[in-house]
């Protein structure tokens, strides 16, 4: 099992050194925005302190609590002990490579001729240009940089050369909350692109059931950008109850490190913005950071600073409860500090692809302009004297011939506009008679006049989900800018679910995975704070016992989704939902509708 962080570095055409076009903040943690309030942090910071000192160990003690003025002492008196000499070393870029990726990418020295590029964020492709980072701007920008790193991590490290690609099959983890098109464009890039002989496409909540051996369970995905949750009814992700959060291990890292300098931080020059300075804190909020009562008392804690060229530093660190009050940031995540464009996504009906025309949302537009041309009159015949001059221009299917008004085709109305096709031409379209002349979107008649029937609006997050979401808010007092913390999303997707059954179903199996769920006392945590606050937000399930499962079978949280998506390409019912090159080549996004082993809406 390896993991690589999924970055690439792309040689510039030019040699010029410009650092202004690599970002520092390339493992993610983001710099302070301008627009977030550090009173509103201090202020929920200050709750979460008097919160834990209010805590107790499991077992009813009193917890240890040590002063921060005695920790400022400690750690203003500590100075770096210089080691041996350093044997990290840069990235060796002697051979000009055209990119590197992973650990080299992220290895770089500063000034190389090299820009850094990140495909994925928040759990998505990276081609939104409000998320905080250098977006590519172009989903085919995008997939060039995935053929890359793919390409090169399966040839470097599973030791597979390129041309025998079409002897493997791959099995690919997409998020609950999902783009049509992109998944489109992804089994292009694998089975046409890249070449491999074929590929099947699953959830990553529904995997992870697979590798716990679960039927069915509420998935909840602490990874390190985002936090997912959805519910899986055997072996079916309930699409109402997805939801996901851009908040994760990284806002963690950021946040305790914004800790740790209120008590002097004895490593002077971090920067949480640079390369390796961001690598060093995320080890150190691996090691400290943890949600376990019976963890209290003064910690020292050595760590080492390896900078190439130069001597190794050791500093020593002295805290008590900056780690616990951190990993609190999960459920206070305005402690976090978190930017403007960090916010909640809900699972909704996927805008129309113009290539599938089995989609509802296709039937629906032919169905709404079917009505429209019942309702609309006839057109009236012109003037026998006005026969010579052409009333509008032709805009039927076949170019010079009858406009779209005469031939009755669905692609459009008089105005020439597509209405199901984004303005592409239909094939194999209804036809109606030219006395049912469809029209145009937004309930314009051929003949200008307004009509009652419109195309479908855009369908909106589930109605009792919104409703669910605003009593959090209510409970929890948050204010319209606050993202409600992970216990409230939980109860929020479980309250999602239609059936009293399913939801006592999914309270008795919360399934925790994710890198970021593997802190100390993380399960006990959330079962104790959802135990809680069940009454408030789900009244009619406040007598359930709530059940939180944490490493299942002794598993790490990391890969359970992976070992599910290894055991779903070994079931004999999957055998038949492999996708190859030829039949995509062929069929193209039915075959989605026809082989995904979830609901492809």
């Amino acid at each position: 099992k390896r993991s690589i962080p999924h970055v690439v570095a792309i040689r510039r055409a030019d040699s010029s050194s410009d650092e202004s076009r690599v970002p520092d903040d390339v493992i993610g943690i983001r710099p302070e925005q301008e627009e977030a309030e550090e009173s509103d942090q201090e202020r929920v910071y200050q709750s979460v302190h008097h919160l834990v000192k209010t805590l107790r160990t499991n077992a009813g003690g009193r917890r240890q609590h040590v002063p921060a003025s005695q920790l400022i002492s400690a750690n203003e008196a500590s100075g770096p002990m210089e080691l041996r000499e350093d044997s990290v070393s840069w990235t060796d870029v002697s051979a000009k490579p055209l990119y590197l990726i992973g650990d080299e990418a992220l290895h770089l020295q500063p000034g190389s001729p090299y820009d850094l590029h990140w495909p994925m964020r928040f759990s998505d492709f990276n081609v939104r240009s409000d998320s905080g980072y250098p977006a590519q701007h172009s989903i085919e920008a995008v997939f060039n940089d995935l053929e890359k790193l793919w390409g090169a991590a399966v040839e470097q490290y599973l030791e597979i050369p390129p041309e025998e690609f079409r002897d493997y099959s791959v099995v690919v983890l997409i998020g609950d909350i999902f783009e049509q098109r992109h998944v489109k464009e992804l089994i292009n890039l694998i089975v046409v692109r890249m070449g491999f002989e074929a590929v099947i496409v699953h959830q990553e909540s529904v995997c992870a059931t697979y590798g716990a051996g679960l039927s069915s369970a509420c998935v909840v995905d602490i990874g390190d950008q985002t936090v997912s949750v959805s519910c899986i009814d055997e072996g079916l992700s309930v699409q109402n109850t997805r939801i996901r959060a851009d908040y994760g291990g990284r806002d963690v890292t950021r946040c305790f490190s914004w800790i740790l300098d209120k008590i002097k931080f004895p490593y002077r020059g971090c920067d949480r913005y640079g390369r390796l300075d961001g690598i060093l804190l995320t080890q150190l909020k691996e090691s400290l950071c943890h949600m376990d009562p019976d963890i209290h008392g003064l910690v020292m804690h050595e760590f080492e600073v390896h900078r190439p060229g130069k001597q190794i530093a050791m500093y020593a660190v002295k805290c008590a409860d900056e780690g616990f009050k951190a990993a609190l940031g999960l459920f206070y995540p305005a402690m976090m500090g978190l930017a403007p464009y960090q916010s909640l996504h809900f699972s909704q009906t996927t805008p129309h692809d113009p290539e599938d025309l089995f989609a509802d949302s296709y039937f629906a537009d032919v169905q709404a302009q079917i009505q429209l041309a019942a309702k609309v009159p006839p057109k009236p015949k012109p003037p026998i004297s006005n026969l010579s001059t052409p009333t509008h221009a032709s805009s039927g299917p076949s170019g010079g011939g009858p406009s779209s008004a005469g031939n009755g085709s669905v692609c459009g109305g008089s105005t020439g506009a597509a209405t199901g096709n984004n303005g592409s031409e239909c094939t194999n379209s209804p036809r109606l008679s030219p006395s049912h002349t469809p029209a145009s979107v937004g309930g314009i008649g051929t003949n200008g006049s307004s009509v009652g029937v419109q195309a479908p609006p855009t369908p909106q997050p589930d109605a009792s989900l919104k409703a669910c979401m605003e009593r959090i808010r209510e409970v929890e007092k948050l204010r319209d800018e606050e993202i409600p913390g992970l216990d409230c999303l939980v109860l929020a997707s479980i309250e999602s679910c239609q059936s009293d059954e399913l939801k006592r179903r999914m309270l008795q199996g919360i399934l925790l995975v994710g890198g970021s769920s593997m802190m100390a006392g993380m399960a006990n945590t959330l079962r104790a704070r959802l135990q809680i606050k069940l009454p408030y937000i789900i009244p009619r399930m406040a007598n359930t016992t709530v059940d939180v499962i944490a490493n299942p079978k002794d598993q790490d949280a990391r890969f359970i989704c992976w070992k599910g998506g290894a055991v779903l390409s070994f079931l004999d019912n999957t055998q038949e939902l492999w996708i190859r090159a030829h039949e995509w080549l062929r069929f193209g996004p039915q075959l989605l509708r026809e082989k995904a082993p979830f609901v492809w809406a």
